[in-house]
């Protein structure tokens, strides 16, 4: 069995390898199934009958299957051949990412092209679709020319694609619109002197029940200390698990924003210096966010680099939080103060 790749043997065709096979045609099974669906995309007429006996007899004798050609060049979904090319190169977003023949996507354009003019002339075949096939023919000289441009066009798709992301994260990241620190540090304050107000775990469970949704930061007490601070939207179940996971003896409990409810913790975190919740940086955030996430907007926004910013954070004694899984957060509120003044 060849290699569905390679070259088919100029100046000969199909019929002349099937008169080499004395002419006798009988089916191969094995050849059939393997082929079915290309068998069911061709189309029925005497023509595609007789070309699939010679391609049936030459495989049964030389083992060479030249029916994926066939099948390739059998059908076609985009209509008149610079219709075909069109949609093969480019769809609405400007760039098409699949090729016209799927299986020869790995193909260099312009050996694309010689497999189909190859192809057309093993098998007689004066035209496709309509298409002639000289109009295959002229685009062969010109496919690595295409080819490349298709490959620019292509970067630099991905190049506006990038910026774009980019952008996006820096608009998320400067959003300050509907935040308020005055508000923030007002909940924060309730939060620090409610933490005291402790409740039995048992009482805290029989309170749940009667909770109305939301999301709810709590504190977890044991001998009177808090041992862990959490955020939940699922108070009964966060309080019936956490509070034997912690030895926990009495418990808080507080409503809060739940577009808040991270920054929260995450400053609570500062203040108590005990665990708390597992966390994950978002650019959402409105307060707190990673000091990766902050040196790319940054750069990215004012061309700020990492060194300089580093610089504004220790002058300013912005603190930097450590949490788990390795993160490390900012106070971004904090950070614009220090820098917007400068921009």
């Amino acid at each position: 069995m060849i290699d569905l790749h390679a070259p088919i043997p100029k100046d000969v065709t199909c019929r002349d390898l099937f008169r080499q096979t004395g002419g006798e045609y009988r089916l191969n099974y094995d050849f059939f199934c393997q082929n079915s669906i290309g068998m069911y995309r061709m189309a029925p007429n005497d023509i595609g009958h007789e070309i699939f006996k010679m391609c049936s007899a030459i495989y049964d004798v030389f083992e060479i299957d030249y029916f994926p050609y066939y099948s390739r060049l059998r059908y076609h979904e985009y209509g008149d051949f610079y219709s075909g090319i069109k949609e093969w190169f480019y769809d609405t977003n400007g760039v098409r990412t699949t090729s016209l023949w799927g299986a020869c996507e790995d193909l260099r354009l312009e050996d694309l092209y010689r497999i189909i003019v190859d192809s057309l002339k093993f098998f007689e075949l004066p035209e496709y679709d309509h298409i002639p096939r000289s109009e295959f023919e002229e685009v062969c000289p010109v496919a690595g020319e295409l080819g490349h441009e298709v490959e620019t066009l292509q970067e630099k798709c991905k190049e506006s694609e990038r910026r774009e992301r980019q952008e996006r994260r820096e608009d998320a990241y400067f959003n300050f619109e509907g935040y308020s620190e005055k508000d923030f540090q007002a909940v924060l304050l309730r939060l620090l002197s409610g933490g005291t107000e402790q409740i039995t775990v048992d009482e805290a469970l029989e309170q749940a029940r009667r909770t109305p949704p939301g999301t709810y930061i709590v504190f977890l007490n044991q001998a009177g200390k808090i041992t862990h601070i959490g955020m939940t939207e699922n108070l009964l179940s966060y309080i019936y698990s956490n509070s034997k996971k912690y030895h926990s003896d009495t418990i808080s409990y507080h409503c809060v924003d739940r577009h808040d409810a991270a920054d929260l913790v995450i400053a609570l975190r500062l203040k108590f210096d005990v665990a708390v919740s597992k966390i994950r940086p978002d650019k959402r955030n409105r307060k707190y966010t990673s000091v990766g996430l902050s040196v790319r907007a940054y750069r990215g926004r004012y061309q700020i680099s990492k060194r300089k910013l580093m610089a504004i954070i220790e002058k300013n004694h912005i603190p930097l939080v450590d949490i788990t899984d390795g993160w490390v957060l900012v106070d971004k509120i904090d950070l614009w103060r220090a820098i917007s003044p400068f921009l």
